[in-house]
């Protein structure tokens, strides 16, 4: 649904910025996965990695981001994850159910 694709598009923008401004990368990767009424979208990139503070508790580590995009994912009927990307960096992963689209004959 639109509502859908805007809390998405808001999520991986807010992503990037913050590679952008925080992560020191030198490359980013963005990729969506349908599988079983499910969709995964993830955002990894290859810089310094974020602070273990600031991935368990977002709020108290003064990255008020990474919250506001966990809100959005909850909005979604979805989760957030954020964790080490193997090989160095980070890996945000978006999961939420698929909106059902209902044709009108």
């Amino acid at each position: 649904t639109t509502a859908q694709e805007t809390q998405v598009l808001h999520i991986v923008s807010e992503a990037l910025a913050n590679i952008g401004r925080h992560a020191g990368a030198t490359q980013a990767w963005v990729s969506l996965m349908l599988h079983d009424g499910q969709v995964e979208v993830r955002v990894e990139d290859n810089g310094r990695g974020l602070p273990e503070a600031a991935a368990k508790s977002p709020v108290a580590a003064g990255h008020h981001g990474i919250e506001i995009m966990r809100d959005r994912a909850r909005r979604l009927g979805g989760k957030l994850d954020l964790r080490p990307r193997p090989g160095g960096g980070t890996t945000l992963e978006l999961d939420f159910p698929m909106a059902q689209v209902v044709r009108r004959a």
